[in-house]
């Protein structure tokens, strides 16, 4: 917007200090005089904005066109990692096109707190389940991260990182490794004590329900980032 505004203040500028006004009826009265001060203002407007493409657009334009590279690589990275994830909530990799396919008859089995999720191994110790989708949710965000701090992608394409960021996915990831649900938690009664108790049926459902926006984010990031890969590989 700002790069907009500055463009019609130069062109402005441009049609103010020329006298092409003169050859267009009725645009008689934006004929310059060049010995007022409005004259002065306008050369230097342009001479400005010469001096901000140069110095500012030009060289920006350079380095987005090499850190778009490295975006591009690590907006890859993030879409495996969510495949990643949903191939963690399915307990295998995925067979078909869809992302979807045998979410919801896996979680219909399985205690995502405790079960094993057979696919994320880390020092001879096999992740549950959940530990594998806070593992794959602690990358994914990290490079979120960079990406947003170092302007890697164009700005209409962040606010689908600010969307994954600001996921139910991500929101209920969190919430649930803040609260630690699938550890023995004691907490204190009237006659002694007890262990939380799990809803797992509602966790479910909440995953079900969460991932449907969740696929949606990641079907933009890979769309986008088909498009940027290819233009570099």
């Amino acid at each position: 917007m700002m790069n907009l505004i500055l463009f019609l203040l130069f062109l402005l500028s441009i049609i103010y200090c020329c006298d092409e006004p003169v050859f267009f009826k009725g645009c008689e009265m934006l004929v310059n005089n060049h010995d007022s001060m409005l004259y002065g203002i306008g050369l230097s407007v342009i001479a400005a904005y010469i001096f901000y493409i140069f110095q500012v657009v030009i060289p920006q334009f350079l380095r987005f066109k090499q850190t778009q590279v490295i975006g591009s690589v690590k907006l890859e990275d993030i879409c495996a990692l969510i495949e990643r994830e949903f191939d963690v909530l399915r307990g295998k990799p995925k067979n078909s096109k869809v992302l979807m396919d045998g979410i919801s008859d896996y979680l219909d089995n399985h205690d995502i707190f405790s079960d094993s999720s057979r696919i994320e191994i880390h020092e001879k110790r096999v992740y549950s389940v959940f530990e594998a989708l806070v593992y794959n949710d602690n990358k994914i965000m990290a490079l979120v991260d960079e990406i947003l701090s170092v302007h890697y992608l164009e700005p209409k394409y962040e606010k689908y990182l600010f969307k994954l960021k600001t996921s139910q996915f991500h929101k209920n990831i969190n919430w649930w490794k803040d609260n630690k649900p699938g550890e023995y938690e004691l907490c204190e009664k009237e006659k002694g004590t007890g262990y939380i108790v799990v809803n797992i049926k509602s966790v479910n459902s909440d995953i079900i329900f969460s991932l449907e926006e969740y696929l949606s984010i990641y079907d933009s990031l890979k769309k986008y980032s088909n498009k940027l890969y290819g233009r570099f590989v």
